[in-house]
């Protein structure tokens, strides 16, 4: 659940003072959101689906008032969770939405970070924590970026640092398979 949120425009690559001063060539927005902390049995618990997945690529759009929003093709490999009333299946493709991403307006790069919420890695392995958008067919990572873990070679990794308490307390050294195994039982 989002405790918060906001926007803050910024101008960037544009000297601060002098007539002569060149265009502006980027603008960055960055998105602050304030999650409400969740741990790992919650997350199991309240997410309605969970997927260890790769990223296949994703589409950026502007959302008024001057915010981006992205919506990442993810191809499911596994799944851990799912509804009864959920299609999903192995090798099936959903789509995840999150703020941020990238769009061109009038010819000039437009950039939106989210605050400790860092853009999915195209080809990236997560394990995703998801709940069904109210709006449509896709999902939103339970919990924000508490809701995202990377899958590195050594490890799992919890996307969030500021608001994920799993790094500080469990390392990213826990391998894939028992954290799996963790998530199941915490189901139950």
């Amino acid at each position: 659940m989002r405790a918060a949120a906001g926007l803050l425009l910024l101008a960037l690559a544009r000297p601060a003072t002098g007539q002569d001063a060149p265009p502006l060539k980027t603008i960055e927005i960055q998105i602050i959101n304030e999650w409400n902390p969740v741990k790992l049995p919650e997350l199991a618990r309240m997410a309605e689906v969970v997927v260890v997945a790769t990223i296949r690529g994703g589409r950026s759009w502007l959302t008024p008032p001057e915010s981006i929003q992205t919506d990442y093709d993810v191809a499911v490999e596994q799944i851990v969770k799912a509804r009864r009333s959920d299609a999903l299946k192995a090798g099936a493709t959903l789509t995840l939405r999150k703020d941020g991403g990238v769009v061109e307006r009038d010819g000039k790069p437009l950039y939106a970070t989210e605050s400790d919420f860092p853009p999915f890695k195209t080809g990236g392995r997560y394990v995703l924590f998801l709940k069904h958008a109210p709006d449509g067919p896709h999902y939103w990572s339970q919990g924000g970026p508490q809701g995202a873990f990377e899958i590195l070679d050594d490890g799992v990794r919890q996307v969030s640092e500021a608001f994920g308490s799993w790094n500080r307390e469990r390392g990213t050294k826990t391998a894939l398979r028992p954290f799996l195994d963790e998530v199941r039982r915490l189901m139950r």
